[in-house]
């Protein structure tokens, strides 16, 4: 499975090689981005649009890895609670285990 996701992975990157490449002349362009709100305005200077691109692409790399990150702590969390109350309930039974046996042995007799 892990050379079936590598191989899938390589296969993403090397087509988006090759669109860079084919598309170098549009990607290089240098565009400057508007933002005018509520009187607010901001005006980046020329920046070649494959900036935006890897910019866009590491924000999202991570926010996802903060959220993937999150969600892991909460889950390893949970599992230490539960491994925890098992143990608590193993205690328990084994407790319990020794009484059972004795009632059943003086029943026996």
């Amino acid at each position: 499975m892990k050379f079936i996701k590598m191989l899938f992975f390589l296969i993403v990157f090397l087509c988006g090689l090759v669109f860079f490449i084919q598309n170098s002349v549009f990607i290089t362009e240098k565009i400057a981005l508007n933002f005018n709100i509520f009187g607010i305005k901001w005006a980046s200077g020329p920046i070649p649009l494959y900036v935006y691109l890897l910019t866009g692409f590491a924000l999202g790399a991570i926010v996802s890895f903060l959220y993937l990150l999150g969600e892991k702590l909460r889950l390893s969390a949970e599992v230490k609670s539960l491994k925890s109350r098992v143990r608590q309930l193993e205690e328990e039974l084994a407790q319990l285990a020794p009484e059972e046996e004795e009632e059943g042995e003086s029943q026996e007799e």
